[in-house]
C-alpha cells in the first residue's frame, strides 16, 4: 500500500484525501494493512457517504473499474473490483459483522460507517414498534377516494400513492419541489381516519424550526382545500394536526 498520498494519486486519479486517508486509519486499526480490497471498499465508502448515500451497496460497484487515470493505459491504472459475490464472501471472513464492534460494518451487501449503519438499525427498530397493520373496507377506501380525487383521463400519481399506503404499514412519499408530497400525505390522513373511522392520534415531525413552519402552513392550506368538500367529515379534518 502507498504511504504517501501523493504517490497514491498517480495510479488512482480523483480518490479523495479524506478518503484515502480513512480507509488507512481503519485498515491500521483492524491490522489488515495488506488487504487491498478491504483498502479500496472503505474509500469507495466513503466516497458514497459524500454523495448522499448512507453505505456502500456491492452491487452497484461489483465488477467494476473505478479510478481510472486518463493519462495511464485503463489496465494498469485505477482498481478493479471483484464480482459481488466474491466480494462479499471476502468481507464475510473479516471481523466486520455489526457485533464486532468495529468502525465499519459489512452486513447484507452493504458496508457502512458504524455510526450510519446504527442509524439504519434505530430508524428500522422505530418502523417496526409503531407499525401495525389493519384490516379495512375495500369499498369505502374507494368511496373516499373518490371524493378526494377528481376523475382524470390520465393516472393521477397523488391518487396512486395514497391508494397505496391505504395497505401498507410504512411508506414514503417523495418528490422535488412543487410535487405535490403535503397534498398527498393531507389526503393520505384523511383517507386513513375516513376509511377506519376513527380519530387518529397523528404526530408530524420535521428537521429544523424552519421546516416545521412551513409544513404547519403546507397542512394549513391543504386541510383548507379540502374544507369545501361535503363528502369529508369534521372528525377526519380535526385530527390532522
Amino acid at each position: 500500500m502507498f504511504s504517501r498520498y501523493s504517490d497514491f494519486t498517480l495510479a488512482y486519479a480523483g480518490v479523495r484525501e479524506i478518503d484515502y486517508y480513512l480507509a488507512k486509519t481503519i485498515v491500521d486499526a483492524l491490522d489488515q494493512t495488506e488487504d487491498d480490497l478491504l483498502f479500496f471498499s472503505i474509500v469507495a465508502c466513503s466516497e458514497s457517504l459524500r454523495d448522499g448515500h448512507s453505505c456502500l451497496q456491492l452491487s452497484e460497484w461489483g465488477d467494476s473499474r473505478r479510478w481510472v487515470s486518463n493519462d495511464r493505459d485503463e489496465t494498469t491504472s485505477g482498481y478493479q473490483f471483484p464480482s459481488e459475490t466474491d466480494w462479499s464472501k471476502h468481507l464475510s471472513t473479516l471481523p466486520i459483522s455489526p457485533s464486532a464492534n468495529h468502525p465499519i460494518v459489512y452486513e447484507n451487501g452493504r458496508l457502512y460507517l458504524r455510526r450510519y449503519w446504527q442509524f439504519e438499525d434505530e430508524l428500522a427498530g422505530l418502523i417496526k414498534r409503531y407499525t401495525h397493520l389493519i384490516e379495512f373496507d375495500t369499498q369505502r377506501a374507494l368511496d373516499t377516494l373518490s371524493l378526494l380525487f377528481k376523475a382524470e383521463a390520465e393516472i393521477d400519481w397523488q391518487k396512486v400513492s395514497v391508494a397505496n399506503a391505504l395497505g401498507k404499514q410504512f411508506s414514503i412519499v417523495t418528490g422535488g419541489p412543487g410535487t405535490g408530497k403535503t397534498t398527498t400525505v393531507t389526503k393520505l390522513l384523511v383517507a386513513l381516519c375516513e376509511v377506519f373511522n376513527t380519530a387518529f392520534t397523528i404526530k408530524m415531525v420535521a428537521p429544523t424550526g424552519k421546516a416545521a413552519q412551513r409544513l404547519t402552513e403546507s397542512i394549513q392550506k391543504a386541510k383548507s382545500a379540502l374544507l369545501s368538500n361535503a363528502g369529508i367529515s369534521s372528525q377526519a379534518l380535526s385530527s390532522i394536526p
